[in-house]
């Protein structure tokens, strides 16, 4: 059964909502093949209220033209921090598919959302900035015979995972945490899976 994986993120109080999606996604890794921004929806109030915008960019929407998007949303009716905004984004990972590995675009859902937004039922914990991949399998490779093609692309996931994080900290991240949808420890699973060669 598919066990989402999630990368929360927190910059400080200061920043609203867009302030931190405007520092943490130009350093995201976007796909070499499906690059920009493929969806967005933003939400007023709660995720139970119809969206004020939900869009999908076919050919990847750039961040150059994403930023624009945003303005008709700050208003007197609606601010940034009673705002929700969903991204869909693609991230290059090393997938095994039966017999062998190749380089595929995996989804990955950001959200962020203000102060005055009610999260209602999502985890109260997550961050300020929330990434969110469908199945710890991606960085897992369950499926994958054990052998030194699989300890490289796994350790090649997760270093590009580790990339962004680090390159996220200058940015003025505060603290990150990475978790699953089942509770378990990943950071454990991944020393499991990935342990050296005898």
């Amino acid at each position: 059964m598919p066990d989402r994986v999630f990368l929360d993120l927190w910059f400080g109080p200061a920043a609203d909502a867009l302030a931190r999606l405007r520092r943490a996604l130009p350093l995201f890794p976007f796909s070499g093949r499906r690059s920009g921004i493929a969806a967005l929806r933003i939400l007023a109030l709660d995720w139970s209220q119809p969206p004020l915008l939900d869009a999908a960019y076919p050919e990847g929407l750039p961040l150059d033209e994403l930023w624009p998007a945003f303005e008709p949303y700050q208003s007197a009716e609606h601010r940034f921090d009673d705002l929700a905004f969903e991204l869909t984004a693609y991230w290059d990972l090393w997938h095994f598919d039966q017999t062998a590995w190749s380089r595929q675009p995996a989804p990955v859902l950001i959200a962020a959302w203000g102060e005055n937004f009610d999260p209602g039922g999502r985890d109260p914990e997550a961050g300020q900035v929330r990434l969110e991949w469908a199945d710890s399998g991606l960085f897992l490779a369950d499926n994958a015979p054990w052998n030194r093609a699989t300890h490289q692309r796994i350790r090649a996931n997760i270093e590009s995972l580790l990339d962004f994080v680090g390159q996220l900290e200058p940015a003025g991240l505060t603290q990150r945490r990475l978790s699953t949808e089942s509770g378990w420890d990943l950071a454990q699973q991944l020393q499991a899976r990935a342990y050296p060669l005898q």
